[in-house]
């Protein structure tokens, strides 16, 4: 078994940053395949088998380093309040406001990926749970029956928060 360290690529963030490393090229991923590898974690060149400069005087394989995203943004609602309205009485499941919030992580995965719900209503009438949010659209509706507003309040404040599946 042949199996020699050629040399290590490390960069001076990998301490602070997860790092994975990858090459590609004649040698690596093009014929002769396998001939270098690379360990993903470590940065290691490896050749595995030998080589002969009277065949190939040089390979030419370019290595890539990967920044792997951690979850260090929070979500950020795209306005401060949100305002919508509903009409008396109307039914359950009633849409009626959609909020809205981005983050600045890697796109599509779990770092980046939002939840919403619901902290808080004030007034918990005509039921503490008038109002519910769909976690994944932010999509606000009538959860609760008695929406009348000669008999309850005119203004409902539902306070969202929201959170990066990953945690």
């Amino acid at each position: 078994l042949y199996f020699t360290v050629y040399g290590n690529i490390r960069s001076d963030e990998h301490q602070k940053q997860n790092l994975h490393y990858s090459i590609t090229g004649p040698g690596a991923d093009q014929p002769p395949v396998a001939l270098f590898t690379m360990n993903r974690d470590t940065g290691s060149l490896y050749v595995t088998q030998p080589v002969d400069r009277e065949e190939v005087a040089h390979y030419k394989v370019n290595v890539t380093v990967k920044v792997i995203d951690q979850n260090d943004n929070k979500p950020v609602f795209s306005q401060n309040t949100f305002e919508g309205q509903v009409a008396e009485n109307s039914a359950q499941g009633t849409d009626m406001i959609k909020v809205e919030a981005t983050d600045s992580d890697e796109p599509d995965n779990a770092n980046s990926d939002i939840r919403y719900r619901i902290l808080r209503q004030d007034p918990q009438l005509p039921s503490d749970n008038m109002f519910e949010i769909n976690s994944v659209t932010g999509a606000i509706s009538v959860a609760g029956t008695g929406l009348d507003r000669e008999v309850s309040l005119l203004t409902h404040s539902v306070t969202v928060s929201t959170l990066a599946s990953s945690g």
